[in-house]
């Protein structure tokens, strides 16, 4: 883990994801491996970061969603929120991150 890392958990808990919990991406069973694309990745020294959150993203959820022009047209606003969130702040601090959603 970097040392941006407590940066990245900082900006995602000021935008409500207050859930972010890195974990060692050896620990991850064959099972949940095969259901990633890039498994046949070497896992040893990487890890991965579970973000989540609880009802502390309403407010932020809630501001963003007030910006969006088009936001009765979005499918589901919270989970674009979510990725355009996570992603701004991936990008910026793992750009090389592979991101895999729950919901899809």
């Amino acid at each position: 883990m970097t040392n941006q890392y407590p940066i990245f958990t900082q900006k995602l808990q000021r935008e409500g994801f207050d859930i972010v919990f890195p974990f060692p991406l050896s620990a991850l069973d064959d099972a949940t491996l095969a259901n990633i694309p890039s498994s046949t990745i070497p896992l040893h020294g990487k890890c991965g970061i579970i973000i989540a959150n609880t009802a502390s993203v309403w407010l932020p959820f809630l501001l963003w969603l007030r910006e969006q022009p088009n936001w009765r047209r979005m499918t589901d606003p919270f989970d674009t929120f979510a990725e355009h969130t996570i992603n701004l702040h991936c990008d910026a601090t793992f750009p090389d991150a592979q991101i895999y959603w729950t919901h899809e």
